[in-house]
C-alpha cells in the first residue's frame, strides 16, 4: 500500500510517518519545506511544494497513492477569531485536493480536523462524535467546512472518507516556538524563565493526547478498511494551571505566571469520548501525560543545548570573518 502524507514533515505528520513505516507501508511527503528537526528518511519519497499550488498536487499524485492523509494548514492562530485569508485558502485547497485525489483514483482521504476546537461550548463532558459542532473561531470553521465538503464528495463519489479529530497532541519535534502547543511553548518559556500568559484564571480543562497515539490511530485508519469520524483524546481533562505545575515539577524550575483576560473563543472544557475509536479499532492511548512530559522536556532541553551552540559557534565564525 501507497501512502501519501501531505504536511508529512509537520509535528503530527512527522510521527505520522514514523507509524506508517513501522507498518510496512510505502510513504510519500508533500511538504512547503523539510522536516526541522531531524534529516530526511531514506525510506520516504518527498514533494517539496505547498498544497496551495494545484501542480504541486498533481506531481505528487502522479504515483498513485492509494492513501491521501491530510494535515496541510496554513492557519497563523487556532484561536483566530474573524475570517483569515489563509483560511480560505485552505478550504479552496482542501476541496481543490479532494478533487484530484478522485481524479488520479485515490481510494481513501485521512483528514486531520480538530476536537480540540471544533464543539465549541458544551454542557456534555466527555464529548462524542454525536454532538453538535459549534466552532468559535474560523481555525475551526474551516476544519468543518473541509469535514462537509469531504463528506460530500465520498458521498458522490465512492472514495473513502476518515476523519479525525484529535484533542491536543503533543510530543517531540513540536515546536517551541511556534503559535501552537501549549505543552513545548509553556515548558521551553520555564526553561528560560520567560513569563508563561495564561488566559483568565487557569481553570480551563485540556484534554492532551501524546502525538505518537494519534499516529499510530491514523496509521491504522489508513491501512485498514474504515470511514467515518473519530475523535482521539485521553479523556482526562487537565487545566492550564495544572499543566504549569506539572511542567515545572518536571523541569525543577518555577514558571513565571502573567495572567491575562480570559478571550471569547476559549472554552472553558475540552475533553474527548473516543470510544468509537477504541471500540472499531482496540485503540487506547498508550503514553500518559506525566511520561509525555519527561520525554518533552529532556528532548527540549537537548534542542536547547544544540540551538545553544550553534549560536555561539555562529558568533564565532562571524567575529573571525570581521
Amino acid at each position: 500500500m501507497h501512502v501519501l502524507v501531505v504536511g508529512g514533515n509537520g509535528f503530527i505528520g512527522s510521527h505520522i510517518v514514523d507509524a506508517l513505516l513501522r507498518a510496512n507501508t510505502q510513504v510519500s511527503v508533500l511538504d512547503v519545506c523539510s522536516e526541522r528537526y531531524r534529516s530526511p528518511l531514506l525510506d520516504v519519497r518527498y514533494f517539496l511544494g505547498s498544497f496551495w499550488d494545484t501542480g504541486a498536487l498533481e506531481d505528487s499524485l502522479l504515483h498513485k497513492p492509494d492513501v491521501v492523509i491530510h494535515l496541510a494548514n496554513s492557519s497563523l492562530s487556532v484561536g483566530a477569531t474573524g475570517l483569515p485569508h489563509s483560511d480560505l485558502e485552505d478550504l479552496r485547497s482542501s476541496v481543490t485536493l479532494f478533487e484530484l485525489c478522485i481524479k488520479h483514483g485515490v481510494k481513501k482521504i485521512v483528514f486531520m480536523s480538530t476536537g480540540g476546537k471544533i464543539y465549541g461550548v458544551t454542557d456534555s463532558l466527555p464529548i462524542d462524535e454525536s454532538q453538535p459542532t459549534n466552532p468559535l473561531g474560523s481555525y475551526a470553521i474551516t476544519k468543518l467546512a473541509i469535514e462537509k465538503y469531504l463528506l460530500s464528495l465520498s458521498y458522490y463519489f465512492g472514495i473513502s472518507a476518515v476523519i479525525l479529530r484529535p484533542s491536543n497532541p503533543f510530543g517531540i519535534r513540536q515546536s517551541p516556538t511556534g503559535v501552537q502547543g501549549a505543552i513545548p511553548i509553556f515548558a521551553w518559556r520555564i526553561l528560560h524563565q520567560e513569563p508563561i500568559t495564561i488566559w483568565g484564571d487557569g481553570s480551563a480543562l485540556r484534554d492532551y493526547i501524546d502525538v505518537r497515539d494519534v499516529a499510530k490511530f491514523c496509521s491504522m485508519a489508513a491501512t485498514r478498511e474504515c470511514s467515518g469520524i473519530f475523535n482521539l483524546g485521553s479523556g482526562v481533562g487537565v487545566s492550564t494551571l495544572e499543566l504549569v505545575d506539572h511542567l515545572a515539577e518536571t523541569l525543577q524550575i518555577a514558571p513565571i505566571i502573567q495572567q491575562e483576560p480570559a478571550r471569547k473563543f476559549d472554552v472553558p472544557a475540552i475533553i474527548l469520548d473516543s470510544t468509537r475509536a477504541k471500540q472499531q479499532f482496540n485503540w487506547n492511548p498508550e503514553v500518559n501525560l506525566s511520561t509525555g512530559l519527561i520525554e518533552v522536556t529532556a528532548w527540549l532541553r537537548e534542542l536547547d543545548k544544540t540551538e545553544s551552540s550553534s549560536s555561539s559557534t555562529s558568533v564565532l565564525l562571524a567575529g573571525s570573518s570581521a
